[in-house]
């Protein structure tokens, strides 16, 4: 291989540590089309409506995207507040309808499918969740939560 495509500095120290040398390595950053999402960031500042809080995963369906793990969460967090939803977008997402029905979290689940409206489905939520168990491209530089 003549050239290796780091999607950051970190993945590309990584490559450097794995024996590929610096010069073979160029660092292309991920993008996003920030003006998609300034109605969703204004939307946000303004909203002060009352509704029920909405929890939001974007991710295919995979197990290792962690799509049973925010399950559970949600499992937990009903019996606290069962006016909360959660939305799952993401192509075959719809395939979790019996794990959902079996957790008995029909009334609170949205299985939305493959969607291209997802600035705006940001805009109605309050909180976005990415449980994936593992990530395979790394976008930013590694961050280890603190301990208190």
């Amino acid at each position: 291989m003549s050239r290796y495509i780091a999607v950051c500095e970190a993945v590309a120290r990584e490559l450097e540590s794995a024996g590929v040398e610096r010069e073979r390595i160029r660092v292309v950053p991920s993008a996003v089309e920030m003006e998609r999402f300034e109605a969703a960031r204004r939307a946000r500042a303004d909203r002060r409506d009352g509704r029920a809080p909405v929890v939001m995963m974007v991710g295919n369906f995979s197990p290792i995207k962690g799509h049973e793990v925010l399950l559970r969460a949600a499992g937990i967090v009903i019996r606290e507040r069962p006016d909360v939803r959660f939305r799952l977008v993401g192509r075959r997402t719809e395939a979790l309808a019996g794990v959902v029905r079996g957790m008995g979290l029909s009334r609170h689940v949205d299985l939305l499918g493959e969607r291209w409206d997802i600035s705006e489905l940001l805009a109605q939520s309050h909180i976005f969740a990415m449980p994936s168990l593992q990530e395979g491209i790394g976008s930013a530089n590694p961050v280890s939560p603190s301990k208190k």
